[in-house]
């Protein structure tokens, strides 16, 4: 265990550095360029080589000495980030240079999670496998709430060269604990890792082979695609949520309590380490995260969305955490990396397709339809069809609605009773808007007004209009009870 946390310190120390460098590469760019579309290549850039590069990096961890992998990984990416230092303090780094930066970064932090998480099972024994792996999440919560911070307050008085400089004396501190102070035990050799011996595509190939003939496995992670997915998909709505009502330090404020509850999470499952059956840990997990991010839409209200925010990302890591526990004790140790690369590359494929589909969702389908009159229901969280019910009654009826034959407006007293939901008109207080109970609807927009009242004083007489469960019905006769009593 000591092993385990002293390469934890170091990573800890690294990733705050890359935070840094992270935060301030992408500040320069806009800067320089006030260009959205190479900003956003530069953070796919970051991104691709964890999706196209990990299967191979999988098998470079398995092939050489854990130690080996992560000293080549932290040392690579110290090197680009010296790069970005030096073009910077001699005036020659230009804005596009740092896509090919970022890929260079990528690519090696690609090969150093493989060898850190499958060491795991090496230096931990495995009833400690939850509590490691909470620790894990904790050595990147940390970065991720105390990074922007230091960042912003750096980019100011020391600015990007620096910045990077400082990135890179933590990549060297990381190198330095491992060379000195960590011996990791190569694995013993299981049947499934001689039989995934050969060339490199093989072994490439041999990942996804051993994942698809565990249906188990097979099916955790098609859960998690699908959390990652509609979670990247979310992620960009709920930034356009909060500014569309609030200015952008509530939405840094809103970042630090998740960031806060994030940090939470990971204490607790460093203590807890989850259920003796890990999965009951992560299911319980999975579905008090739903039901966070499920109160998360209901209203645009700060003290729900801090709480439910909060929530929510506590759950993160115990999620995260029991299902890293379930791989490292299902999968041999010799073949962790092959089988934990391309589980990260399938996992994380979603991060570089839900982005492109948020934007159009969130301009095209999402605000319209939770405008005034529009088609989704106000209170959902998410809509992934036109609420039809919602859609009738705020259209309401047709200027020129079809005649009605004399059975259907001769309808019982009893009938009417059962099937009327409220009355709108000037009598009844319309002041020429709708009333409707049961149906979403409860105030008179602009968009309606006008459209669904009596024009005399008489309740619901002469061309007024009843408001059904199921849309609304013009009241074409006297003999239909003008009074709806609820169910």
């Amino acid at each position: 265990m000591r092993a385990f946390l002293t390469i934890w310190l170091g990573q800890l120390i690294s990733l705050l550095g890359s935070q840094l460098t992270g935060f301030a590469l992408g500040v320069w760019v806009y800067d320089q360029t006030h260009s959205v579309m190479l900003l956003a290549m530069t953070q796919v850039a970051s991104q691709a080589p964890y999706v196209l590069a990990s299967p191979l990096a999988g098998v470079l961890a398995d092939r050489w000495n854990r130690r080996t992998a992560m000293v080549v990984g932290d040392f690579g990416s110290g090197l680009a980030v010296l790069a970005a230092a030096v073009l910077y303090l001699t005036h020659t780094l230009q804005p596009w240079m740092v896509i090919p930066i970022n890929l260079w970064m990528a690519a090696f932090n690609t090969l150093m999670w493989p060898a850190y998480s499958a060491s795991v099972t090496q230096l931990v024994q495995k009833e400690h496998f939850g509590r490691a792996n909470g620790l894990m999440q904790l050595g990147e919560a940390i970065p991720q709430i105390a990074g922007p911070a230091m960042a912003g307050v750096l980019y100011v008085t020391i600015r990007l060269g620096n910045m990077a400089l400082i990135d890179f004396a933590t990549y060297l501190f990381s190198v330095v604990m491992l060379l000195l102070f960590v011996r990791i035990p190569r694995p013993v050799q299981s049947e499934d890792g001689k039989q995934a011996g050969g060339s490199i595509w093989k072994e490439m190939r041999f990942g996804w082979d051993y994942i698809t003939a565990r249906r188990g496995l097979f099916y955790l992670l098609m859960f998690f695609l699908s959390i990652n997915f509609l979670f990247s998909v979310m992620l960009p709505l709920l930034t356009s949520l909060i500014l569309d009502n609030w200015d952008a330090s509530m939405l840094g404020y809103l970042s630090m309590v998740m960031g806060a509850g994030t940090l939470a999470g990971t204490l607790v499952m460093g203590a807890w380490g989850g259920t003796r059956r890990k999965i009951y840990s992560l299911l319980g997990a999975a579905g008090l995260t739903a039901a966070f991010w499920t109160v998360f839409g209901l209203r645009a209200s700060i003290p729900l969305l801090a709480v439910s925010g909060f929530g929510a990302m506590f759950m993160v890591p115990i999620l995260d955490g029991s299902s890293q526990a379930i791989w490292q004790a299902r999968v041999p140790g010799d073949i962790q990396g092959r089988v934990f690369s391309v589980r990260r590359s399938i996992a994380w494929s979603a991060n570089l397709i839900a982005p492109l589909l948020a934007a159009p969702l969130a301009d095209g389908i999402f605000k319209p339809g939770m405008a005034a009159g529009g088609s989704c229901v106000p209170n959902a969280t998410i809509c992934c069809a036109i609420p039809m019910r919602g859609w009738r009654i705020a259209r309401s009826t047709p200027r020129n609605p079809p005649a009605r034959t004399a059975r259907s407006t001769a309808m019982p007293r009893s009938s009417a009773n059962r099937s009327a939901r409220s009355c709108a008109s000037p009598a009844r207080g319309c002041s020429g808007g709708i009333r409707c109970s049961r149906s979403g609807i409860s105030s008179t927009p602009a968009a309606i007004r006008g459209r669904n009242c009596a024009p005399d004083s008489a309740p619901c007489g002469g061309g007024g209009t009843y408001v059904q469960r199921h849309g609304a019905i013009p009241a074409r006769s006297a003999k239909v009870s003008p009074v709806a009593r609820p169910r």
